[in-house]
C-alpha cells in the first residue's frame, strides 16, 4: 500500500472506533497502527496511588478474549511479574483469585481479588477489586487495587475488538526510594499486559 493510502486508511479506521472507548486523535492513531495507547488519569483529591488506562486493538472475538482473561491459572505464563496464581473460586461470571507478584530486588507482593464479568450493552466488562486477606502483613501486600477490562467490537475490522484496560493501584506504605513499585504495578507494565494478552489471544484463535 502506498504511504498516502496507508495514512488515509489509518485515519478512516480511527474515525470508526466505538464511541464507548473515548480516545484523543493521537491515541486513535496509536491503536490503529498497532501500538498501545496509555494515559494517566487525574486522581481525586486525597486519594493515594495512581490510575492509568491502556487501549489496544486485538484481532480476536469478544468471547474468545474474555475466555483468555478468565483463565487465571495461565497468567504466570504470559502476564508480567505474575509468579503464582491460586484460584479460590470461579464460575462463569465471578471469581476469587490470589496472586503472587515477583518484583526486582527480591520483592514480592501477594493479594486477593474478586472478578466479575458481565455484559454492558454489546460490550463485555470484567471488573476486579481487592479483597481483604488478614493473614498477610502490611509489607507483604498492597493497600488497594481495582480496575476493569472493557471489550468491544471494533467496527474498523470484523472479527476484531478494541480493549480498554483500566487500573488503579495504591501500594500502601513503601520504603524511601522504592516509589518505582507503584509505576511497575501500573504504568510500566501496561504495554506488556496488553501486548502479551493480544499475542496469546490471537495465537489461540488461529
Amino acid at each position: 500500500m502506498r504511504p498516502f493510502a496507508l495514512v488515509l486508511a489509518l485515519m478512516l479506521s480511527a474515525m470508526m472506533l466505538n464511541a464507548e472507548v473515548k480516545l484523543s486523535d493521537d491515541e486513535k492513531k496509536d491503536v490503529v497502527s498497532g501500538s498501545v495507547a496509555i494515559r494517566e488519569l487525574e486522581q481525586p483529591e486525597g486519594l493515594a496511588g495512581k490510575t492509568y488506562e491502556a487501549v489496544s486493538i486485538m484481532n480476536v472475538g469478544k468471547d474468545a478474549l474474555a475466555a483468555i482473561i478468565w483463565k487465571f491459572e495461565e497468567y504466570k505464563n504470559f502476564m508480567p511479574n505474575v509468579e503464582d496464581v491460586n484460584i479460590v473460586s470461579r464460575d462463569r461470571s465471578s471469581a476469587v483469585i490470589e496472586y503472587k507478584l515477583k518484583l526486582p530486588l527480591k520483592i514480592s507482593k501477594r493479594y486477593r481479588l474478586r472478578f466479575d464479568m458481565a455484559k454492558d450493552g454489546d460490550a463485555i466488562v470484567i471488573k476486579w477489586k481487592l479483597l481483604e486477606w488478614k493473614e498477610l502483613k502490611e509489607d507483604e501486600t498492597i493497600k488497594d487495587t481495582q480496575g476493569s477490562w472493557r471489550i468491544e467490537d471494533y467496527p474498523g475490522k470484523p472479527g476484531s475488538v478494541i480493549v480498554l484496560y483500566h487500573i488503579y493501584t495504591d501500594p500502601g506504605k513503601i520504603p524511601l526510594g522504592f516509589g518505582w513499585i507503584t509505576d511497575m504495578l501500573t504504568k510500566d507494565s501496561l504495554p506488556e499486559v496488553l501486548s502479551k494478552t493480544k499475542e496469546r489471544a490471537e495465537k489461540k484463535s488461529q
